[in-house]
């Protein structure tokens, strides 16, 4: 559970960077988020999903894989920083969604850790569970 020095901290730096009004449809990669460090981007989704109650699901789409889990490490870190979040409850409502890996039209499956993941994030979408899922 982080601090409520580090919960004060997080929203007044929410509040100075403008996140604190919601993420607009266009997101961090938009012209205005162009210049954005990759955990800047994960403090703007974490933002995002704290921003508005009404909306249902955060989707974010990372360039690559390698930097699916690393996202996922920082939204994680700050929506618990915002929310006073337990791990524990952020791991039922952050989500990784990584690519397959393979091509599935040769025939190959791919690695049961890439398949869990994606089963357990779709699960999540599916059941109405979870906030935010990186992809």
């Amino acid at each position: 559970m982080p601090s409520l020095k580090l919960q004060e901290l997080l929203r007044t730096a929410r509040t100075r960077a403008g996140f604190a009004s919601g993420a607009k449809a266009t997101g961090p990669t938009g012209p205005g988020w162009a210049g954005l460090s990759p955990a800047a981007k994960a403090f703007f989704i974490a933002s995002a999903a704290t921003a508005d109650p009404r909306r249902d699901v955060v989707f974010a789409v990372v360039p690559a894989d390698r930097d699916v889990e690393q996202m996922v490490a920082d939204v994680r870190f700050f929506l618990g920083g915002l929310e006073g979040a337990s791990p524990a409850q952020l791991e039922q409502v952050v989500f990784a969604l990584p690519s397959q890996e393979v091509d599935p039209y040769r025939g190959l499956t791919p690695h049961l850790r890439i398949s869990s993941a994606r089963a357990r994030a779709l699960y999540a979408l599916a059941a109405g569970h979870g906030r935010i899922v990186i992809a």
